[in-house]
């Protein structure tokens, strides 16, 4: 970021817009490797309106300018944005085309970098824009990079190897995955776009982002001559994964791709099969390019996504040691966080430096799977919350304190989010922290028949909720890759969860409740889906069920025990005891003890 102002930044937007005969411009949170995070080099939004959460979109026209997120950021976004030079928007109330089609003037032109949206963005927009009369233009030389001066150099992190002893599956077993799901759907060669797709496809790891462990790249699988083309600089690949690689993989430089997609563009039309690509996945630039390039595209899912979200059982070993540490780490974080507070001088930001600290004394800790959330009182109630200087509250009264987290190890990825009572919790807190309880057991103890999807189960997260006239706006579960990806794809647990669970998915359970301006509350551990080791009326039907991977007790304090059935206390019990047994050899006497009281059973 730099000291000029968002006027200042509009301003000189719609003179750029006006040189490109642009009636406006629009501004997504994605880079060209359309991932959650993007390096500070890529943080277009950001720079241009101040919002630094990990979903939105700007449009700016010559008269008016709008920044639209989710419910996630919205409380984020108004404490972020000059409302003087921007509207704020739900963009699940409204889309950013919906937004233009209301504002812009009919006839208008609207400019996008190609490069930073997919085809299916593109194709919902321009849907909205032509039936206003106005049309979307695609930019190449996009203006936000001509105006952010002292932009950050992009990254060059070192490529590691990801063994196969963890991975499961060799690199050239994943190669022939990927080569017959392309010829499988007719296709001469397929785009894999995605970064963390290519890590898992290739058995490698990156250092080119702070959370997410890939190298920032694109990758095309060549049907015709059996070879994966690797677009990334080779600077980064040291020589034992250039080994690793052999013959099966090509490294490419970035600066290529343009002339490769019109090399294989032709060879595609030689032998009249399409090039493959994925249109929720792929920036529509493939598209564009191998369009006039003379190919035919035809759209396909990308290729790793299944296989990637049903670990292995090398992979599940991986993920179950992973929470084993990382949940030594949160039990001495909790112990210590238990005789720290409340007094002076503990802040939200000391708190989450703490908390890292502990996961430090584990050698095998590469780093946080995603920035820390820690919020106490009001700022709990910030889905997305991330503490500054200027945010961060003390924590010396009585109220509620979120701490959602989590570790990226060589073998496995956690994320966990315990709310932990300081000083007294008012019976309120309690009894909406016991309502979260409730559907966060439910979907921890739940059955169900193979081919269910995340949308069936999110419901269980919420009933106790609903039954008193509450919700919270946002998921109940994600996917969460292997030493890859906390969020990952394939399959969720949330209203829109449409993608079947299958055994081998690793997913969040997270329910939650925000009290604005007053406290969150979110529970969340992250469950693995497996066979229950039954059928449906001895049917073919398998019943799968969800195992629990995460480690650490839950707030006794915070738990009205009347609200509880005996199935839940049962359960709970089970669970307290669990961690009790595998972690209190990783713990010192004084922690043990905590722990030992801390998991102590429910009557």
């Amino acid at each position: 970021m730099n000291s000029i102002t968002s006027a200042d930044k509009l301003k000189s937007l719609r003179a750029e817009m006006a040189k490109d005969g642009l009636d406006g411009f629009v501004i997504p949170r994605s880079d060209e490797f359309l991932g959650e995070y993007v390096p500070p080099s890529a943080e277009r939004l950001a720079w241009f309106t101040g919002f630094t959460g990990s979903a939105g979109i700007s449009v700016a026209l010559q008269s008016k300018a709008v920044v639209m997120t989710d419910g996630r950021y919205q409380i984020q976004i108004r404490q972020q944005v000059n409302a003087a030079q921007f509207e704020i928007a739900d963009s699940q109330a409204e889309s950013a085309g919906a937004w233009i089609a209301r504002s812009a003037a009919k006839g208008a032109v609207i400019g996008y970098d190609p490069r930073l949206h997919t085809a299916r963005e593109i194709e919902v927009m321009e849907e909205s824009l032509r039936q206003a009369g106005m049309t979307l233009k695609a930019v190449n030389d996009n203006p936000i990079d001509r105006l952010w001066q002292a932009r950050p150099a992009p990254p060059a992190g070192k490529v590691s190897i990801f063994p196969d002893s963890i991975a499961g599956r060799s690199l050239h077993e994943k190669k022939q995955i990927v080569m017959d799901a392309v010829t499988a759907k007719g296709g001469a060669a397929g785009v894999v776009a995605l970064s963390d797709s290519i890590a898992w496809m290739l058995n490698i790891r990156g250092d080119d982002l702070k959370c997410v462990p890939v190298a920032l790249s694109h990758a095309i699988v060549n049907a015709l001559d059996g070879q994966i083309e690797w677009f990334v600089d080779a600077a980064k690949i040291p020589p034992d994964v250039m080994a690793h690689l052999g013959n099966s993989v090509i490294i490419r430089s970035p600066s290529d791709l343009d002339k490769r997609l019109v090399d294989i563009a032709a060879a595609a039309k030689a032998v009249d099969k399409p090039v493959l690509l994925d249109p929720a996945r792929s920036p529509i630039y493939f598209r564009q390019a191998l369009g006039d390039a003379g190919a035919k595209v035809a759209d396909y899912k990308d290729p790793c996504i299944d296989p990637r979200a049903q670990k292995t059982s090398a992979e599940k070993a991986g993920i179950e040691k992973a929470h084993v540490l990382d949940g030594a780490a949160v039990v001495k974080f909790l112990h210590w966080l238990d005789g720290a507070v409340p007094s002076a001088g503990i802040s939200e930001i000391d708190v989450e430096n703490k908390l890292e600290g502990f996961r430090k004394e584990s050698p095998e800790y590469k780093g946080p799977s995603f920035d820390t959330i820690a919020g106490f009182a009001g700022n709990g109630a910030i889905t997305h919350y991330r503490a500054t200087p200027q945010t961060s509250k003390m924590i010396d009264t009585d109220g509620l304190l979120l701490v959602d987290s989590g570790g990226q190890y060589p073998f496995g990825t956690t994320d966990i989010t315990r709310t932990i009572a300081i000083g007294t919790p008012s019976d309120e807190m309690r009894v909406n922290f016991t309502r979260v309880l409730k559907g966060h057991f439910a979907i921890a103890m739940a059955q169900f028949p193979s081919g269910t999807t995340g949308q069936r189960i999110d419901s269980l997260g919420r009933a106790p909720l609903w039954a008193a006239g509450l919700d919270f706006d946002h998921g109940t579960g994600h996917g969460v890759g292997c030493y890859l990806s906390v969020h990952e794809e394939a399959a969720s647990i949330s209203p829109r969860g449409q993608e079947p669970l299958k055994p081998g998915m690793l997913i969040s359970n997270e329910p939650g409740f925000y009290k604005e301006g007053e406290y969150g509350i979110r529970i969340e551990n992250l469950v693995m889906v497996e066979e229950a080791g039954n059928r449906i009326d001895k049917k073919s039907t398998v019943m799968l069920k969800f195992n629990t991977v995460t480690l650490a007790p839950y707030d006794r304090r915070m738990i009205k025990s009347d609200m509880l059935n005996a199935e839940e206390k049962q359960w709970l019990n089970n669970y307290h005891a669990r961690v009790y047994t595998t972690l209190k050899p990783l713990l010192n006497t004084q922690q043990a003890d905590w722990l030992r009281d801390s998991t102590q059973p429910i009557p």
